[in-house]
């Protein structure tokens, strides 16, 4: 269903004749035209294309070679010589000096 909405918010688009390549302002404008359950399928839809990114943005990162991995790597060996904890600990740490306060 949601994909329906898209492709008639792709239609709305296309008789109002705006080009392939809109400008921001043109979106912004277009989507105010839009009626509300349009919109609100809008939100679904670009939260879902966010958070598919963010998803392929942690693989990337974690991934062999990726940033991520590197970080985790010197934060195993910091966790292991004990020149940190790990979070879960922290957490607990940081808690029972608030509850001794």
């Amino acid at each position: 269903m949601r994909h329906y909405r898209v492709s008639r918010l792709l239609a709305f688009l296309s008789q109002r004749g705006y080009a392939k390549f809109m400008t921001l302002q043109a979106i912004k404008q277009a989507i105010g035209e839009l009626p509300e359950e349009e919109k609100t399928s809008l939100v679904a839809w670009l939260n879902e294309q966010d958070a598919k990114a963010w998803d392929k943005q942690i693989d990337d990162d974690f991934s062999e070679g990726g940033a991520g991995l590197a970080l985790l790597e010197t934060w195993d060996a910091e966790i292991k010589a004990r020149r940190s904890v790990p979070l879960e600990e922290f957490l607990a740490q940081r808690e029972t000096a608030r509850k001794a306060e």
